[in-house]
């Protein structure tokens, strides 16, 4: 698999968890979150494995992750000050469902990802607590979000629930994620 520039995608990670390091290095009293859109998310989920404990960010936002519902999200949870935010859709089929089962998963799970059906929640009670999901209504339509892959960038819908996430304000995200 290439990424971007051609180079295999094993050197964008790595280019990537040490952009976060040397970032968070500089800047170690600075408010981190990071958003993973579809493929991103394994992203995210890869980079909190390789980063030690000092590089805790805020919140993590997956938008129609292509991970595997089930992955072990410890890792990841224990990184983060206020929780993973998961938003998924049923009405995502082809590309996080049929895709994922046929072509597999980020973390090489042959199965309908996290962004079609969700994670299943932690036994852990404390973990639990701070997954947060958002699954896809009807009445998101009438923000311009119909469900498909990219509608959570939808300028109104982004504006209601997404741009709330990245606010010094836990009181401004909409209930329906908590």
């Amino acid at each position: 698999v290439a990424g971007s520039r051609g180079e295999p995608l094993f050197f964008n990670y790595v280019r990537d968890m040490l952009q976060l390091r040397y970032w968070r290095q500089r800047h170690p009293h600075d408010r981190l979150y990071l958003c993973g859109f579809s493929g991103g998310a394994g992203i995210i989920c890869f980079l909190s494995e390789a980063m030690s404990e000092e590089s805790l960010c805020e919140r993590v936002v997956m938008l129609s992750g292509a991970v595997s519902p089930y992955y072990d999200l410890q890792r990841l949870l224990g990184q983060t000050r206020n929780g993973v935010y998961n938003y998924y859709s049923a009405n995502d089929w082809w590309r996080i469902c049929d895709g994922t089962r046929m072509a597999g998963t980020i973390d090489r799970a042959r199965t309908p990802s996290c962004g079609h059906v969700g994670f299943i929640y932690p036994h852990d009670g404390a973990e639990a607590d701070k997954l947060k999901q958002l699954a896809w209504r009807p009445e998101m339509r009438e923000l311009g979000n119909e469900g498909k892959h990219f509608d959570p960038f939808a300028g109104h819908f982004a504006r209601v629930y997404l741009l709330p996430l990245f606010a010094n304000d836990n009181d401004a995200i909409p209930a329906e994620w908590r």
